[in-house]
């Protein structure tokens, strides 16, 4: 592999890592919800 194959290797690995991480910590980060919605969830 050359240069430019490593490069691309590195730099798509860095960006689906980075996207990972955002979205764990939009998912983590994110507000409650009111208690409301769960008393009106019903499954099944």
């Amino acid at each position: 592999m050359n240069a430019y194959g490593w490069i691309f290797l590195i730099l798509s690995t860095c960006f689906v890592w980075g996207l990972v991480i955002w979205c764990y910590w939009k998912l983590l980060t994110a507000p409650k919800p009111p208690p409301h919605e769960f008393e009106e969830f019903h499954s099944a």
